[in-house]
């Protein structure tokens, strides 16, 4: 899907679909994306547990499949400071940690950049969550189990779609407005034109931005971003918090990663 074409999923009296990278729901045809209470629109498989995105103004039991959601935060102990511990918080279902959620301590392999910071864990949340996703997808394909069959990994015959639920508005409008922007103006790595945002920050949006076209090429997946309340995404906070309490300070003097 490009530009500002919609993929009306259940009808045409359904609206709902992902544009330009957001998730864009029936009801909230102008991108307002705080006008309901956000737990309406997330429900659980009964066949695997894992959190989907339904349509409030359709049956709920209708292509609920297709939209996966993964929630996705960021911490950072310190925030800024010489010490600081950050951490990463994942969460696509109920099963619980490591099958279905992670709590991930970022450190010099997770992040190499000299100074831990609440945006950068944030960001690299986002990369994380899209990871989990991907593997998830990929490992269903070879697996047996019930749990894999579901469609809500596979999409049988659907196509996929995942739904990153974020309460960053930064990373929102960098994934959504400063990163398509930059790519479509062509311009070259010193000159980023509406990009309020240092170098260093903008690498990791690149990041994430590769590793979205990369799995929308591997298993033909539409990714899009909604952003949420802070109090709706109190699991994915819980897991990042943990994850930056068990975390080390940055030791490294490196300022970006190794390709």
């Amino acid at each position: 899907m490009t530009g500002n074409e919609y993929h009306f999923e259940l009808g045409e009296s359904c609206k709902q679909g992902i544009c330009d990278r957001k998730m864009i729901f029936c009801n909230l045809h102008q991108s307002d994306y705080h006008r309901d209470d956000p737990k309406d629109h997330v429900t659980e498989c009964p066949t695997c547990s894992r959190f989907r995105v339904v349509c409030l103004d359709c049956d709920k039991q209708q292509n609920i499949h297709q939209y996966r959601l993964v929630y996705v935060d960021g911490s950072c102990l310190g925030n800024g400071r010489a010490g600081a511990r950050s951490g990463i918080g994942v969460a696509m279902g109920v099963h619980g940690e490591n099958m279905d959620q992670w709590s991930i301590p970022i450190d010099d392999n997770v992040d190499p950049f000299e100074q831990r910071n609440n945006t950068r864990a944030e960001i690299l949340a986002v990369l994380t969550g899209i990871q989990k996703l991907g593997e998830d997808t990929r490992a269903s394909a070879a697996s047996e189990q019930a749990y894999h069959r579901c469609p809500c990994v596979n999409g049988n015959d659907s196509p996929l779609r995942w739904v990153i639920a974020t309460d960053s508005d930064f990373v929102m409008k960098g994934m959504t407005e400063w990163m398509p922007a930059w790519k479509q103006s062509a311009a070259g790595a010193e000159d980023k034109p509406g990009v309020p945002c240092c170098e260093t920050i903008f690498e990791l949006f690149q990041k994430v931005d590769k590793e979205m076209t990369f799995w929308e090429r591997e298993l033909g997946v539409e990714i899009g971003f909604w952003c949420i309340s802070r109090d709706f995404n109190e699991l994915a906070d819980s897991l990042a918090k943990r994850g930056a309490r068990a975390a080390s300070a940055a030791t490294s003097i490196s300022s970006g990663w190794a390709e």
